[in-house]
């Protein structure tokens, strides 16, 4: 698999409307670590917005803000506490979470979309665990299931087939496809859902017509790899290609007002449902 539209004329949106609020890192800007003048636990997205949100840090990108690695494969952290997907390699994830001030103990639950390696290839992570619990598809391979489960004592398989609702307004999607088969993560907010997807292998049309079961889609976060039927994202408010989207200039020239270019090291705050 090689890299794609690495270049592609994506221009950095310096926010996005008050229910998706879109900011970098300030990790490096002038010498210090992002956090380092506020108290733990603050996130200074969530002041951006009274009723509260969710937040999506982008842990893993062919693209990289400045004091974070880049890598072929994708990874995103929601409220520092879901892990979906680990890029291709571990040691570059676990530095982007401590780029965030973020320690991998915090992580309680791990969403693997696929088997590829770009997006498994940092499962080692889990060794810098506490307990977590680890979702993959029910076709995920033998090795890899007891890869995973070797990783730690503290790690809880579930292999999933059906949609799941891991927590509340967070949904694990069934598994889908025919060759490769995938999961995705979709979160339900004011706005609607919130789909994070993988590869989007089945077909991203596929994908979201499983997630809109649950309500109206606002934003699709990931890799959309050689989707075609960019039709089908034209009443999608946010639309946030990542890493293997090949076709990521026709998305933005087609719906300049909705594409939203991320990187590794950058972070979207959603509001919640309330």
């Amino acid at each position: 698999m090689a890299p794609v539209l690495a270049n592609a004329r994506m221009k950095p949106s310096a926010s996005i409307r008050l229910d998706v609020c879109h900011e970098r890192s300030n990790s490096n800007r002038s010498g210090s670590s992002p956090g380092r003048n506020r108290r733990p636990g603050d996130n200074p997205l969530k002041n951006l917005n009274p009723l509260g949100c969710t937040n999506i840090k982008i842990l893993y990108d062919n693209q990289a803000e400045s004091g974070f690695h880049s890598g072929w494969g994708f990874s995103a952290l929601i409220d520092d506490s879901t892990l979906f997907d680990t890029g291709e390699n571990a040691e570059a994830l676990l530095a982007n979470l401590r780029a965030f001030d973020i320690e991998p103990e915090q992580i309680q639950r791990v969403v693997l979309s696929h088997e590829d390696w770009d997006h498994v290839g940092g499962i080692a992570i889990l060794r810098q665990c506490g307990p977590v619990t680890v979702y993959v598809p029910i076709s995920f391979s033998k090795a890899i299931k007891k890869d995973i489960i070797g990783f730690s004592p503290a790690v809880n398989l579930v292999e999933i087939r059906n949609a799941l609702e891991v927590e509340p307004n967070m949904i694990v999607t069934p598994q889908i496809g025919i060759v490769k088969k995938e999961i995705s993560l979709a979160i339900r907010t004011v706005k609607g859902i919130v789909l994070i997807v993988g590869c989007s292998h089945p077909g991203l049309d596929r994908i979201m017509a499983r997630a809109s079961e649950y309500d109206p889609i606002h934003a699709v976060i990931g890799g959309f790899h050689g989707f075609k039927k960019l039709k089908t994202l034209r009443e999608v408010p946010v639309i946030i290609p990542t890493h293997c989207t090949k076709r990521k200039q026709d998305l933005l020239d087609m719906y300049p007002n909705q594409v939203r270019h991320v990187a590794a090291g950058m972070q979207i705050c959603i509001k919640e449902k309330q």
